[in-house]
């Protein structure tokens, strides 16, 4: 794009480039002196939105000219109805390599922003829009694929991509290209050799089809070559003359000298063989209506003796196996029969290892967890007491003034005592809680001889006590108890009050009147603390509740007086009482069965018992050590 020398004015349109039909679509550029400004990014818009509302800034490069900060700016905007001039028609191979089948195809190229590029955006098969209008026939195109390629135009290359989208005609969707079928070839490997496959290829006038097979074809395919010609393929096999048969020898599968083998493959029917010296005679349905017999014979039946490593017991078990004919009772101890058929039996004799059954002990260790109950050790009780007194005493003086003629006096006295006490028990619990989690084990593997003694719990743990030469004990079944316990507390509290007037008139003669006047009050309170502890369920031996009994009763206890003296003589008194029992309800328990868990000797903690073989039982104990549980 040609440059324009040095502008005469600040902004000045140098060029204008029209590179569509639409002439809206004008990519023009503008010299500007960049020297006291900022570059904006690309995709700004033109800062003369009134004459060009919907361009934006795409590419800048400097002026070569001698003055630093000339810059020419390039602006382009997105070209709509892109659709009336992008297309181009032609063909296209889709499928298959080069050579195969080509379709009509219709590619529309665009211009687009990088952003909005989405290769997912139009689904497949979506029909083609008709624009130009009339330029194409309706729904005669749909959406095969999209690509995106650089513009290669620097000048646009940084906002906006060209994508291609292809479209193909619509009988694309619809068009087979290939028809094959198949049967599978039953006849074994083996026999095929002798049996020759022929293969034929032609060519063909017109459209591919679904062939349909016909003896003795195997496989037939039509593969269309153009709209006019197809390929077809046809794979067929030749049908033998007469029956093929493979001869060969085997060890016997049973322990006998070398076999015969004999596999015969028959286009017909074929009946097996039979006979006393006959081990096996199969005849199979190859599919086509052909058949295999496979025929396996021996001469003589041997007598074998084998031994099997037994890996549990570490020992030999001997094993003797022999054909027989048929038994017509079963009574021999440790023998086995297997039916072959009609004619033999194979009698197996095996001999039990007593020796290594008897001595077998292996011993391995390991970890377990055992669910240990909680032991109770103690209950105290501890009791809150308080206890306050105050009695109280008044003394009134009341003397006769001097020449007190033709007047009353008065004298009073009051006095108030008080007294509380207060006593709430509280259980203070001892337990001891042993954790049985991942704690050290051994686990005894064993045998026990079933057809001597029956099998129990205690012959088991007898047995494993036996073979350690250590007593061993069964695990407790702990029988937790949970209990309950009343607490019942008080607070008494009494208060007494006295109060004592007189009043007397003196006159010349002496005291002519008097009155005397007395108050006794009292009051008390009762404050009750019950409360119920519940204690979860433990063993224990036989529990106390120490200090349940140290109080029984409370009695708070208050006394008031007010006396008079002097000439005056009057008194009063007042004692008040208030009672309250305390208690721990109940004050013992009786022990549980048992009273503590194990903490010395050997115990098994679970054991597993299956029957084995020859009439023994295989054994597991689970042991552990108690020493590890004691205090």
């Amino acid at each position: 794009m040609p440059i324009s020398p040095l502008p005469q004015a600040p902004y000045r349109q140098d060029n204008r480039i029209f590179p569509t039909p639409l002439i809206g679509d004008v990519v023009f550029s503008e010299i500007r002196d960049c020297t006291r400004i900022a570059f904006p990014e690309y995709g700004t818009p033109h800062p003369t939105e009134a004459k060009w509302p919907h361009h934006k800034l795409v590419y800048i490069k400097p002026v070569p000219i001698e003055r630093d900060g000339i810059f020419e700016f390039f602006y382009a905007a997105d070209r709509d109805h892109q659709d009336l001039y992008n297309f181009e028609s032609g063909y296209r191979n889709v499928i298959g390599n080069v050579g195969g089948r080509e379709f009509r195809i219709v590619q529309r190229t665009y211009v687009n922003l990088r952003t909005d590029f989405n290769p997912l955006d139009i689904p497949f098969a979506t029909p083609m829009m008709d624009v130009p209008a009339g330029q194409f026939m309706e729904d005669e195109y749909v959406f095969f694929d999209r690509q995106q390629k650089r513009i290669e135009e620097k000048e646009l290359d940084a906002l906006y991509v060209t994508e291609v989208h292809t479209y193909i005609e619509k009988a694309f969707l619809d068009y087979k290209l290939s028809f094959a079928t198949q049967k599978s070839d039953l006849i074994p490997e083996k026999f095929r050799y002798a049996i020759p496959q022929f293969t034929t290829e032609q060519i063909v006038e017109g459209l591919a089809s679904q062939p349909v097979l016909v003896d003795p074809q195997t496989a037939a395919s039509e593969d269309q070559i153009n709209p006019d010609i197809k390929l077809v393929k046809i794979i067929s096999r030749d049908v033998p003359d007469a029956d093929i048969a493979l001869f060969g020898q085997r060890a016997y599968v049973e322990g006998g000298p070398v076999a015969n083998l004999t596999e015969t493959y028959s286009k017909d029917s074929i009946s097996v063989d039979s006979g006393v010296n006959v081990v096996q005679s199969n005849v199979s349905p190859v599919g086509d209506g052909s058949f295999i017999k496979e025929t396996l014979s021996v001469n003589s039946w041997p007598e074998l003796k084998n031994s099997e490593w037994d890996y549990l017991l570490n020992t030999q078990v001997i094993r003797t196996e022999q054909m027989v004919a048929p038994p017509t009772s079963f009574t021999e101890p440790n023998t086995s029969y297997k039916a072959v058929n009609v004619d033999r039996s194979l009698k197996i004799v095996e001999q039990a290892p007593t020796a290594a059954l008897e001595s077998y002990l292996i011993s391995l260790p390991t970890r377990t967890d055992i669910q240990m109950p909680t032991v109770l050790k103690s209950l105290t009780t501890q009791w809150t007491f308080d206890e306050s007194i105050s009695d109280n005493e008044s003394t009134g003086d009341g003397v006769f003034p001097a020449n007190a003629v033709g007047m009353t006096l008065n004298a009073s006295a009051g006095a108030t005592g008080s007294s509380s006490i207060t006593a709430i028990p509280s259980i203070k619990i001892e337990t001891e809680t042993v954790f049985g989690n991942d704690i050290t084990a051994t686990i005894y593997f064993f045998y026990y001889n079933a057809g001597t003694t029956p099998m129990s719990e205690s012959n088991l743990i007898g047995r494993l006590s036996s073979l350690i030469s250590r007593s061993v004990l069964p695990w407790p079944v702990f029988k937790p108890k949970s209990h309950t316990i009343v607490t019942n507390g008080a607070r008494v509290s009494a208060t007494a009050q006295a109060q004592a007037d007189q009043t007397k008139l003196v006159t010349t003669e002496g005291v002519k009147g008097e009155s005397n006047g007395n108050k006794e009050e009292f009051t008390y309170s009762v404050d009750r603390n019950l409360d119920i502890v519940n204690l979860n369920p433990t063993i224990h031996g036989a529990i106390v509740i120490e200090g349940a009994t140290r109080y029984s009763t409370l009695t708070a206890t208050a006394s008031a007086k007010a006396r008079l003296t002097g000439d005056f003589d009057n008194s009063s008194t007042k004692i008040a009482t208030a009672n309250s029992t305390v208690s721990v309800s109940p004050t013992s328990f009786a022990a549980t069965t048992p009273t503590d868990i194990p903490r010395s000797g050997l115990y098994v903690v679970s054991s597993k018992a299956e029957p084995y073989k020859w009439g023994w039982v295989k054994c597991s104990a689970l042991v552990v050590d108690a020493f590890q549980f004691a205090s």
